[in-house]
């Protein structure tokens, strides 16, 4: 193949041995000497596609960095949906694929990680150390999530929020509780109600 330079087939493939995949179906193409692609299916021991739609990757030669003013282009791995079943969230299966990805990806010398979160993955892959393109997002989201704590923690007396708030300086270090809370509607679902976010260019630095 003239684009199995950038990754080989075996590679991809390896990405998703996990404990959590029985097996995968995975379709591989050369857009062109430079970009290789990929959708995969992935399942359970039980036969059950895990996946709500097929995940879709490409591999780029090379593509503009978002993560750098000193490099201008580099290795990327474009990752275009990522979409699990409502009943296979939660379980750590995005964890334990993300956490190959980065593996296999600096072994065969990729610079970044891209995507565009949408849904819960505004709020997820920046958990997981992606870093939004825009540095206004990361403001734009904590002055949100400040409202989204005052209007829906309304069961924690309005001085208690207040310490809580004070004490969070940072969107990454909200714990998990006040933005995925039990009982209450999440602040990704909150923030899609309000038309707040659609998507959020990210990246995922893999080099120092």
């Amino acid at each position: 193949m003239p684009c199995h330079h950038i990754i080989s087939d075996i590679d991809i493939e390896n990405i998703y041995k996990i404990k959590e995949v029985s097996y995968c179906d995975i379709n591989i193409n050369c857009i062109d000497e430079f970009i290789k692609s990929s959708t995969i299916d992935i399942y359970s021991e039980k036969k059950d596609r895990l996946n709500k739609t097929y995940i879709a990757r490409e591999y780029h030669e090379n593509y503009e960095l978002r993560g750098t003013k000193e490099l201008k282009v580099g290795k990327v791995a474009l990752h275009q949906t990522f979409f699990l079943k409502e009943e296979y969230q939660k379980l750590g299966l995005a964890t334990a694929i993300f956490e190959k990805e980065k593996d296999i990806y600096r072994e065969n010398g990729f610079k970044e990680i891209h995507l565009d979160a949408v849904e819960d993955g505004v709020i997820v892959w920046r958990t997981l150390g992606y870093k939004y393109s825009d540095e206004d997002t990361e403001y734009m989201l904590m002055r949100w999530w400040y409202e989204y704590f005052t209007t829906i923690f309304l069961d924690i007396p309005l001085k208690e929020q207040t310490i809580i708030a004070g004490k969070i300086t940072k969107f990454e270090k909200i714990p998990k509780k006040y933005k995925i809370p039990n009982g209450k509607i999440t602040f990704s679902k909150w923030l899609r109600k309000d038309g707040l976010v659609t998507a959020e260019p990210m990246y995922y630095k893999l080099y120092d």
